[in-house]
């Protein structure tokens, strides 16, 4: 079974979905690029796969919102959450007490 890594698109062609995966595999914590230069390698992929409209439109997506699912390098994937605070997927146990 194919995962299809191009959120809102359900199934795409191989090639579209290999510049999907590099997309997200980018905005993951082991990403090496930074997320303008992740967003703009999305798109030149998309467009030499022929889909220059897909590629447009799934940039200004990602510029606008992807910000959301951007992993921070530079504090360890730590959202700086308050202190006191559960982290989400954070699993409270009673060594912490919850909230």
């Amino acid at each position: 079974m194919t995962r299809h890594y191009c959120t809102g698109l359900g199934p795409v062609p191989p090639g579209t979905n290999s510049c999907c995966k590099q997309h997200d595999n980018d905005y993951g914590a082991k990403g090496r690029v930074s997320r303008a230069e992740a967003d703009r390698r999305l798109r030149q992929c998309m467009i030499a796969q022929g889909k220059p409209m897909l590629a447009w439109l799934f940039w200004a997506a990602c510029r606008a919102g992807g910000w959301y699912f951007w992993k921070d390098k530079t504090h360890d994937n730590d959202r700086s959450v308050p202190q006191g605070w559960q982290q989400v997927g954070h699993d409270a146990g009673p060594q912490d007490g919850g909230l």
